[in-house]
């Protein structure tokens, strides 16, 4: 009677790992081969998505201008330099910032906003992006690549500028020091809209 037990429990063993076998085995073929519902195989593509709580800041082609029988030129007591000016003393004490971090499409980036001493003038920030290729093509396989990472970039500068209290969209923030560099990190800011 034992034997006969003890015969019936191993059949149930057995059985019972036969059974997780087959689960194991049945789970790793679903896993490898997703549903052929084409709503299942779609991703979204990380163009834009999640971008648009990047602030619009002031651009030197918003500044007004003095007319040319004036002296030509920005008009430095506009409401938009006088608030550029508020907002980059209330940024002084914070400056110089450095981060440096791998983008989500791969790249590793240095930011890096001088110190106060070393900004331009009194009115503008300057941000720099190293590690993105500014002159990339648009029609190169890294475009999308270049673009997305420079604006997780740009997010980051604007999250500096709000963890300290300023406002990014009254500040004027010069991307770089050179004007490809700009031309093409404005590009990309007015991307997001589009």
């Amino acid at each position: 009677m034992i034997a006969k037990i003890l015969a019936h429990k191993k059949m149930v063993m057995i059985a019972l790992v036969v059974l997780l076998l087959l689960i194991m085995i049945g789970l790793y073929f679903v896993q490898k081969n997703p549903s052929t519902n084409p709503s299942s195989r779609v991703s979204p593509t990380p163009d834009l998505l999640g971008f648009s709580d990047i602030p619009k800041a002031l651009t030197i082609d918003q500044i007004p201008r003095l007319n040319e029988d004036t002296g030509g030129g920005l008009d430095i007591n506009s409401p938009e330099i006088q608030n550029s000016i508020v907002q980059v003393n209330n940024l002084k004490a914070h400056m110089p910032f450095q981060s440096i971090f791998t983008t989500s499409q791969g790249i590793e980036i240095e930011i890096f906003i001088p110190p106060a001493d070393l900004q331009e003038n009194d009115w503008t920030m300057t941000a720099h992006i190293f590690g993105i290729d500014y002159q990339v093509p648009k029609d190169s396989k890294d475009y999308q690549k270049m673009r997305l990472s420079f604006l997780e970039g740009a997010r980051e500068v604007t999250d500096f500028v709000k963890e300290h209290g300023g406002e990014p969209q009254k500040l004027i923030i010069k991307w770089g020091d050179r004007y490809f560099i700009q031309d093409r990190a404005q590009e990309w800011l007015n991307s997001i809209d589009s």
